[in-house]
């Protein structure tokens, strides 16, 4: 927030994270991009997604219709919208979002947004979430790789259980 303040860019954190490049995510990128389907990669990386920033949760929410990747902050503030680009980047270019809900308030332009997206964007909505058709999740990824994917998926857990419990009470805040 306090970067878009400074550069005046109320869409900085659409593209912040394609401007990193591929393997700046460490394992997680690699992971990703070594599971079989979309589906599989999102899944993976919302289940270690903590491994790179521990302020946001991600949860995988399906139905008949729909695969929704939810991001949600402990604190229940709206979710900057800043990884739909690291995923386009990791899985494939041509990944397709069905629809983007945000609860943020609409921006004077939401143009950047379509453009990032290639989708809907819907505003004000109950959740952060990406969301996409049963078709796209179970699409393939080039250069998938099963036994790379086991490989990272176990440095992934041990990396994983080194990191600290998360800090509830101010104390432990501030420790």
């Amino acid at each position: 927030q306090a970067l878009i303040e400074r550069t005046g860019d109320p869409a900085l954190q659409l593209v912040a994270p394609t401007i990193l490049p591929f393997g700046a995510y460490r394992v997680i990128d690699y992971l990703v991009r070594a599971s079989a389907t979309v589906g599989e990669g999102v899944t993976r990386f919302s289940r270690f997604f903590a491994l790179i920033a521990d302020a946001l949760t991600l949860s995988i929410e399906s139905d008949a219709d729909y695969y929704c990747l939810r991001l949600a902050r402990a604190d229940g503030s709206a979710v900057p919208p800043v990884y739909v680009g690291r995923i386009r980047m990791a899985i494939r270019p041509q990944l397709r979002v069905q629809y983007v809900e945000l609860r943020r308030l609409p921006p004077a332009d939401p143009a950047p947004y379509e453009a990032c997206f290639q989708s809907p964007v819907r505003f004000q909505a109950g959740h952060d979430r990406l969301c996409f058709t049963p078709g796209e999740w179970a699409s393939p990824i080039e250069g998938a790789d099963a036994a790379l994917a086991q490989v990272l998926e176990e440095h992934a857990r041990m990396l994983s259980a080194r990191l600290p419990e998360a800090a509830t009470d101010f104390v432990s805040q501030v420790r």
